[in-house]
């Protein structure tokens, strides 16, 4: 707790020093605050601790907990909602283009490729170890598909194949309501990572499909929608990690 304290004070005390040209990291064993230009980020996934109203005010900066509880290391999705790892605004008509051998293995990063770091990060140290997918297509109907390319790319080095995915679309609407706003219900993975990628209620369940697949050691995430039957139209996949 004396820990939490010291560092929260010193936060506040930095924030409102007008420190705008780099980011700050205050660390101590059981909590980090991270300072930047986009605002004050707070870590307690260490702190095991319990208050039922502790508050924190500074010159424009008030921290406040209410019945805090923390509990140490549990895994959680870090982020509040599933986010876009790539979509198609017409599948029907266009689909991307896969990786070539002459021109796609450059140790540039892929533009649209999502950044892990930026997603659940800390420094240097990427904390999105596991990546749950899953699809949804807008125009569709029940059996068609969707292939997807996954790679895992890091600065300095080339794309490198995770996995290639058929998705096939079921009867579950996306919305709620239009029948042809679907979600897939089958995967079908071909798996050229180190870790086997993994399906979760597929086999036409007319439910949600999803896969889940082991990222760690990876900055970046490519996803790409290389071939479709039938005539699917804007077409994304969601991800979350954790």
């Amino acid at each position: 707790m004396k820990n939490l304290i010291l560092t929260l004070i010193m936060a506040i005390m930095l924030a409102g020093c007008g420190n705008q040209e780099k980011t700050i990291w205050l660390e101590t064993d059981d909590v980090y605050i991270q300072l930047d230009p986009n605002g004050l980020t707070l870590n307690l996934e260490d702190l095991m601790y319990q208050d039922n109203d502790l508050t924190f005010e500074g010159d424009g900066f008030e921290l406040g907990i209410a019945g805090a509880t923390s509990g140490g290391n549990s895994l959680t999705t870090h982020i509040s909602s599933y986010r876009t790892l790539h979509s198609l605004t017409n599948a029907s008509s266009a689909v991307d283009t896969d990786l070539a051998a002459a021109s796609g293995y450059n140790t540039a990063v892929p533009s649209g490729a999502v950044d892990l770091l930026g997603v659940y990060g800390r420094g240097a140290d990427t904390r999105a170890n596991i990546l749950s997918l899953c699809v949804h297509a807008e125009t569709a109907a029940d059996g068609d598909t969707l292939t997807q390319k996954l790679y895992g790319v890091n600065e300095g080095g080339a794309p490198q194949l995770l996995a290639s995915i058929v998705w096939t679309i079921g009867t579950a609407r996306a919305d709620g309501s239009t029948a042809t706003h679907l979600w897939a219900d089958d995967a079908v993975i071909t798996d050229t990572h180190i870790t086997v990628p993994r399906e979760a209620d597929g086999d036409g369940s007319n439910r949600v499909c999803s896969v889940t697949l082991d990222v760690q050691g990876y900055r970046y995430v490519y996803g790409l929608f290389t071939a479709q039957t039938g005539d699917p139209t804007v077409t994304t996949c969601l991800y979350r990690v954790y």
